[in-house]
């Protein structure tokens, strides 16, 4: 009786390990195994989160210095799909549409343009018409001389943060400063809630 119950003690830890060691093996490759964190998981078919909670359905929060989130497809096909009825996506920074600037639908239109780097200052070669310098008299200020034609004093202009080449982490915010005067006459002002944000600004035409 003592080595019966002897070797049924060792043949069920053998298979109990063979268990274990299959399933740790099986586990995240494919359909129906277990999603490991930390693991590298394969399965050649869809994956789906259903809800119908009040918030989000899935967050992600990284404390470290890295992103949020990767996605990798194929040349020519969508990162990401959503539904016809979505609304906006909050808080998205999109530098560029279809691989061009804001400048680039305002371009045609507009009578002077010029895209900022705020060190220096300069302008960003390309992406300039019309505007024959720019300065910086103090931390985020810059003042922008325009060609012989366009008076500051009765044009409009418009202002807008530039992302792709601003420094380090938002918010990114510039605007025209009509009220003041460091720059004085004949020239745009043009005020950044920091000196690593770079800016764009477009004078329509009359």
């Amino acid at each position: 009786m003592g080595k019966g119950w002897l070797k049924g003690i060792v043949v069920g830890s053998t298979v109990s390990t063979v268990v274990m060691l299959a399933t740790s093996a099986m586990a995240g490759t494919g359909i129906g195994a277990v999603f490991n964190l930390g693991k590298t998981n394969t399965v050649n078919a869809q994956s789906t989160l259903n809800g119908a909670a009040s918030g989000k359905n899935l967050q992600i929060t990284n404390t470290g210095s890295g992103g949020g989130l990767g996605i990798k497809v194929g040349a020519g096909r969508h990162p990401i799909v959503v539904n016809a009825g979505a609304g906006l996506a909050t808080n998205l920074n999109a530098d560029k549409l279809d691989g061009l600037r804001a400048s680039a639908f305002l371009r045609s239109s507009a009578e002077a343009y010029a895209l900022v780097k705020p060190s220096v200052p300069s302008f960003v070669s390309g992406y300039t018409k019309n505007f024959t310098a720019v300065s910086s008299p103090y931390p985020g200020i810059y003042c922008l001389t325009p060609a012989a034609g366009i008076n500051p004093a009765n044009r409009v202009a418009m202002v807008t943060a530039e992302w792709g080449n601003s420094a380090n982490n938002g918010p990114y915010i510039a605007y025209i400063y009509a009220a003041a005067n460091d720059c004085g006459a004949g020239k745009f002002e043009v005020e950044t809630s920091s000196t690593t944000v770079a800016f764009e600004i477009f004078v329509p035409a009359t």
